[in-house]
């Protein structure tokens, strides 16, 4: 996997043992030209993890939280790593 470039800082907040914390994550523009299978971060609660097309980005739009649907409206074609 090779880092192309930047995307987008996302923000959103949970709660948890009744404090609420305020999580951060960057997002990349990745190259990845591998078949071995994805590993889920567990301790981040994520179950499954694939790659998909981007053009069937509509149902994910539909399927994901509002604080990251930004992610899919960035110019892919602008954000080459300087």
């Amino acid at each position: 996997m090779k880092i192309i470039g930047n995307l987008k800082t996302t923000y959103h907040t949970y709660k948890l043992n009744k404090k609420i914390i305020l999580k951060i994550t960057y997002w990349f523009k990745v190259f990845y030209g591998d078949n071995k299978k994805l590993i889920p971060q567990k301790e981040e609660d994520i179950l499954d993890v694939k790659w998909i097309n981007f053009s069937d980005k509509k149902f994910f739009i539909k399927n994901t939280y509002s604080s990251l649907k930004k992610i899919f409206f960035i110019d892919y074609s602008i954000t080459e790593k300087k």
